[in-house]
């Protein structure tokens, strides 16, 4: 078996996709192996900055009318939506963001539960299903409207939206994530136990790879993504990467 590694860095890609450091291309010297032999790519280890966000413009809308009733019948106001600034929050500074921006709410949060409870001065409320931050918030689709002017998240709050990193790339590795059954390019997944704006370091310690079933690369794209497939954005952030290309001779 004969080995080599590639070192890669955003910093030099020779090709960005989507305008975003996460999805880069890199142009390779031809790398080619004799017929009989198959080309095995891992992921030695990688440093990605945890420079993304929690709140981005994936999650980050919330969608609400105000209602009244009057003759058992209820009616509506128009739909307001605000826009949470993207950035890397806590329970705490969420809260105070949310404050700013919904007019005539109060809010409060129990430390107990983990969940929210918002209050309209005058009025009963509906979140709509179309907000993207329901999760966040601790809301489901199934309890999204106010009585007696209040509503009360039914689930936890989550402001850990992206819980690990996929390392994928434009090679074929047949490893399968169950949120995207169509995409069979990941080379490794990145679980995430740091605190936001500190270093992801990644190291294949116990030193998986993938037959590609190729003898030879020209090229490689890497992209990063959260667990659904998501783009990363790294807000200008670079990240390295080290993969080892074995090849074996197969029988």
């Amino acid at each position: 078996m004969e080995s080599i590694q590639l070192y890669l860095n955003s910093n030099i890609a020779d090709k960005y996709f989507d305008n975003n450091i996460a999805n880069a291309e890199y142009i390779l010297p031809l790398i080619e192996i004799p017929d009989g032999f198959h080309i095995y790519l891992s992921v030695v280890n990688c440093q990605i900055p945890y420079s993304f966000y929690n709140l981005n413009s994936s999650n980050n809308t919330l969608i609400y009318q105000l209602f009244q009733i009057v003759n058992n019948v209820e009616s509506y106001f128009t739909a307001v939506t605000i826009t949470i600034p993207e950035g890397n929050y806590s329970i705490t500074s969420l809260i105070t963001s949310l404050k700013s921006l919904l007019s005539n709410f109060t809010l409060s949060y129990s430390t107990t539960s983990n969940k929210l409870k918002f209050t309209h001065s005058t009025y009963n409320f509906i979140f709509s299903s179309s907000s993207t931050c329901l999760t966040i918030l601790g809301f489901s689709g199934s309890s999204l409207k106010s009585s007696s002017l209040s509503l009360t998240s039914d689930n936890c709050v989550n402001i850990i939206t992206v819980k690990s990193i996929q390392v994928q790339s434009n090679l074929i590795t047949y490893n399968i994530n169950k949120s995207m059954l169509n995409n069979y390019s990941i080379l490794c997944n990145i679980p995430i136990n740091n605190i936001p704006f500190s270093m992801i370091t990644y190291n294949n310690y116990n030193h998986f790879r993938t037959n590609l079933f190729v003898n030879q690369i020209c090229c490689i794209k890497i992209k990063l993504t959260d667990e659904f497939g998501n783009l990363l954005n790294l807000n200008g952030c670079h990240y390295s990467l080290t993969l080892q290309l074995d090849a074996e001779q197969f029988t």
